[in-house]
């Protein structure tokens, strides 16, 4: 089986618009695309790490935060709203960051192929080097 006139494709798949960084008065969140976070705080409290996972019907975020210097707080990110509910949801907790800033600012463009297609079928390039064959039906 031979793929002939297989051509690299540059252009990544389009990222769903999630947050790639939370801006606070507090702090400010990195979240990268395995939905892993990390917190840097303003001040010179310890760093935190956690996850989050987007659900585009609420247009919202979900996951935890584990403060070293204190406990694990599980949140709920509302990116249009620009809030944080720490420990619950809207009207449950009343630990609150206001004026949280969403920024969807896009990652550079990648300098290896994303996708390699031929006549047979397409190959991407994940992010991690893996490759993922998708068969033409």
């Amino acid at each position: 089986f031979i793929w002939q006139n297989a051509i690299c494709d540059l252009t990544p798949k389009p990222e769903p618009k999630h947050c790639k960084t939370i801006r606070s008065e507090h702090s400010e969140i990195e979240v990268l695309n395995d939905h892993t976070l990390q917190l840097v705080w303003v001040d010179d409290r310890p760093n935190a790490a956690g996850e989050i996972h987007w659900d585009d019907t609420t247009r919202s975020g979900s996951g935890y935060v584990t403060f070293p210097d204190d406990k694990r707080y599980e949140l709920k990110y509302y990116p249009e709203q620009g809030t944080i509910y720490w420990d619950g949801d809207k009207g449950t907790t009343n630990i609150i960051w206001q004026n949280a800033i969403c920024d969807l600012t896009p990652k550079p463009e990648p300098k290896h192929c994303k996708t390699i297609r031929s006549e047979h079928s397409e190959i991407e390039v994940l992010n991690d080097h893996t490759l993922q064959l998708v068969p033409y039906t």
